[in-house]
C-alpha cells in the first residue's frame, strides 16, 4: 500500500504522480496544527504531448481513479493524441464511423470537402463575383466587343442575383437557393428563364475560375427547372406593326429629317436588322448600286458575329434614296440614349406616344420593326428557312416562323413590301407638325 504523505507512481511505469497535500483547515487559527489532506494528480508532459498536467482531488480514490483514466487514454491513443482535443478525436472517430456505413474512406471524403469548401481560386462571395464578372463586360464593350444593350441587360441580372445573395459565400450557394431566388421573382416563365441563363453564366464564370467546384444550377431536377421556366410552351407571338402604322412610321421620318432616322427605320422595316446594328452600320455597308442591292453586316457589328448579307427590296431602295445624305454611319448615335431619344420622339411626332403630365406615355412593341420584317417577309415568301437567313438565326432555326405564318396573309406581305414614299401624304404630314 501507497504511503499517504509520501508521492508515488500510480499505475506503475506511467510516471503519473500522486502526492499528498497539506491544506490547513477551515475556521482554525494560521498557528492550528489540525490540518486536512488532498491529492494532486501530475500527468508528465510524455503524456500530454505539451505542458505537464495537475489536477486536486479531496481523497485519493478519486486521484487514482482520474490517473488510471489519463494512463488508459494514453496507451489507447498514443502520442499523436495529445495533437487533438478530446472533442476533436471523438468527432474523428464519428466521422471515420459514418464513412465507414457508406463505405468510403474518410480521407478521400475530407479532401473532397476541403476542396469544395476551400476552393482553389480562394473566397468570393456571390457580389465580389458578379462585380469582377460585369467589370470584365465592361471591357469588353469598351473594346467594341459587347452591345450596349448586351451589356446593360447582363449587368441588369447580375446585379439582381448580387442583391438577392450577393453576402454569401459563391461555393456554399446551393440550386434551392437559386430555385427560390428565382421563382421569388414572381415574373413571367419567360422573364425567369432569362434570369436563369444570366445567373447561369456567371456560376459558369465562377467554376472557370475555381471560385467554387460546380454551378448549383447542374444539381437542380427537370421538375425544379419547370418550375423556374416553365415548360418551354410560353411563347407569346411577336408584336408587329400593321401595314398602316409602318406607312406612317416611314412617313414621319422622312418629314422630320433633323431626327436622322429614315435609313434607320427602313433597313428596320424592310430588311429587319436588330437595333443595336443599325446604330453602326455606315452607307458603305449598304450595296444600293450593286445587281443585287443588300446590306453587309460584317462580324464585328452582327450579333454572335454571324456575316450576313442581307436583300434590299425595291420599295426599300426608294427610301433610302430619299436621304439627302448617304455617307458615315448610318445614324447618329453620339451617345448612349441618343438613338432611343430621337426615336421616342419620332413616336411622338406619328402618335404612337403621347405626352402626359410632360411624360412621354410610350406604345410602342419591342423588336416591332424586326418582328414585322420577319412575319411580313415569311408571309410574302413562304420560306421561313429564308426569312431565318435575313434575320441572321442559326441554320434551320425555322421554329419562330411557324408562328410568323400564322400573324399575316401573302396578301399582306405584298402589301407590306410595296409602301413606297407617298408625295401627297409627305405634304400633309408637314402640315399636321
Amino acid at each position: 500500500m501507497e504511503s499517504n504523505n509520501k508521492t508515488y507512481e500510480y499505475p506503475k511505469g506511467s510516471g503519473i504522480k500522486i502526492s499528498p497535500v497539506l491544506n490547513e483547515a477551515k475556521n482554525k487559527p494560521s498557528n492550528s496544527k489540525d490540518l486536512s489532506s488532498s491529492f494532486r494528480v501530475t500527468v508528465p508532459s510524455r503524456l500530454t504531448g505539451s505542458n505537464r498536467k495537475m489536477k486536486q482531488f479531496k481523497d485519493k480514490k478519486e486521484a487514482r481513479i482520474f490517473a488510471q483514466q489519463e494512463w488508459d487514454y494514453f496507451r489507447k491513443h498514443g502520442d499523436i493524441v495529445f495533437e487533438f482535443s478530446r472533442e476533436e478525436i471523438n468527432q474523428a472517430i464519428r466521422a471515420m464511423k459514418l464513412a465507414k456505413e457508406h463505405g468510403m474512406e474518410l480521407t478521400k471524403i475530407v479532401k473532397f470537402g476541403i476542396k469544395r469548401m476551400c476552393p482553389d481560386g480562394g473566397p468570393r462571395t456571390v457580389k465580389e463575383t458578379v462585380d469582377e464578372f460585369v467589370s470584365i463586360k465592361e471591357r469588353r464593350h469598351e473594346k467594341g466587343d459587347l452591345a450596349v444593350k448586351s451589356l446593360r441587360d447582363t449587368r441588369s441580372k447580375a446585379k439582381k442575383l448580387s442583391s438577392l445573395l450577393g453576402q454569401k459565400p459563391i461555393n456554399e450557394i446551393s440550386g434551392k437557393q437559386l430555385k427560390d431566388a428565382l421563382t421569388g421573382l414572381n415574373r413571367t416563365y419567360r422573364t425567369q428563364r432569362n434570369y436563369k441563363s444570366a445567373w447561369s453564366e456567371v456560376f459558369n464564370f465562377a467554376k472557370e475560375n475555381k471560385y467554387t467546384l460546380d454551378n448549383p444550377f447542374d444539381e437542380l431536377s427537370t421538375e425544379d427547372k419547370r418550375e423556374i421556366i416553365g415548360r418551354g410552351n410560353d411563347w407569346n407571338p411577336p408584336e408587329i406593326l400593321t401595314i398602316e402604322e409602318a406607312d406612317l412610321l416611314l412617313h414621319c421620318a422622312l418629314v422630320n429629317p433633323e431626327l436622322n432616322l429614315l435609313a434607320a427605320v427602313t433597313l428596320g422595316l424592310f430588311c429587319g436588322i436588330r437595333t443595336e446594328e443599325i446604330k453602326k452600320l455606315k452607307w458603305e455597308n449598304v450595296k444600293l448600286n450593286d445587281d443585287n442591292p443588300h446590306v453587309n453586316i460584317p462580324l464585328e457589328i452582327a450579333k454572335k458575329r454571324r456575316l450576313r448579307q442581307v436583300e434590299i427590296s425595291p420599295n426599300a431602295i426608294e427610301w433610302l434614296m430619299q436621304c439627302p445624305k448617304r455617307i458615315g454611319r448610318i445614324t447618329e448615335n453620339n451617345h448612349e440614349n441618343d438613338y432611343q431619344k430621337r426615336f421616342r420622339t419620332l413616336h411622338l411626332k406619328c402618335g404612337i406616344s403621347e405626352k402626359i403630365d410632360g411624360k412621354i406615355a410610350s406604345n410602342w412593341k419591342q423588336n416591332a420593326m424586326r418582328h414585322s420584317f420577319g412575319t411580313y417577309h415569311c408571309a410574302l415568301h413562304e420560306n421561313p428557312i429564308k426569312t431565318s437567313n435575313e434575320l441572321g438565326h442559326k441554320s434551320g432555326d425555322d421554329v419562330l416562323f411557324t408562328h410568323y405564318r400564322s400573324l399575316a396573309t401573302k396578301a399582306d406581305g405584298r402589301a407590306y413590301f410595296n409602301i413606297r414614299p407617298d408625295i401627297n401624304k409627305e405634304k400633309l404630314l408637314k402640315f399636321a407638325s
